[in-house]
């Protein structure tokens, strides 16, 4: 078993997850970070890659809805490349601190990145001065999940920072902003290759 800290900032009622807890067995011995590592470097290094079927970006291979009313992503899956993808005209993060719902179905899905729409993210991600998206860019970026957000013009209104940021981030391949999925879409392939 493997400790973490994933249900600090989850929703829900924090007591009843404590009495489960408390009625656990004494004796589970939690696995050392390092032994972790190691078994993720094993299986790295060791297993075969997955296969795709050719032609599985077009359509979306599998919906994972990770609790029911919130984060719902599509798992999108070819050519060389697994992204998870928001849906559009949904909240899929009310806040920065839901970074770390999306890093986990990145990593149980196998994904190296996220597609999100300008909806998908709290208002206050665009504002600079409001460090949503310098959270949310530098979680993502230590696990290494690259994110394309889709922002039609006119969709959402920037600060004054906020584009500066971008054309900054766009050339680091880990953040990406644009007009149409596709776009993103594209990005996220030539990135993959």
């Amino acid at each position: 078993m493997t400790a973490t800290d994933f249900g600090k900032n989850s929703l829900g009622d924090r007591a009843t997850r404590q009495s489960q807890r408390e009625g656990a067995p004494a004796n589970i011995v939690v696995d050392s970070p390092e032994y972790v590592v190691e078994k993720i470097l094993a299986a790295a290094r060791h297993e075969p890659a997955e296969q795709y079927m050719d032609g599985a970006m077009d359509a979306p291979v599998q919906a994972i809805p990770l609790e029911p009313g919130q984060m719902k992503l599509t798992l999108i899956a070819g050519n060389d490349m697994t992204f998870v993808e928001g849906i559009p005209g949904e909240v899929s993060l009310a806040n920065a601190g839901d970074v770390d719902r999306l890093i986990e179905a990145c990593f149980s899905e196998g994904a190296s990145a996220a597609l999100l729409y300008a909806a998908n993210l709290p208002l206050a991600f665009f504002d600079i001065s409001s460090g949503e998206a310098g959270i949310v860019l530098q979680k993502l970026r230590t696990y290494h999940i690259r994110l394309a957000v889709v922002c039609p013009p006119g969709s959402v209104t920037f600060s004054s920072r906020f584009r500066e940021m971008v054309d900054d981030e766009m050339p680091k391949g880990h953040f990406g902003l644009f007009e149409t999925r596709q776009a993103a879409v594209d990005w996220l392939q030539q990135l993959a290759t």
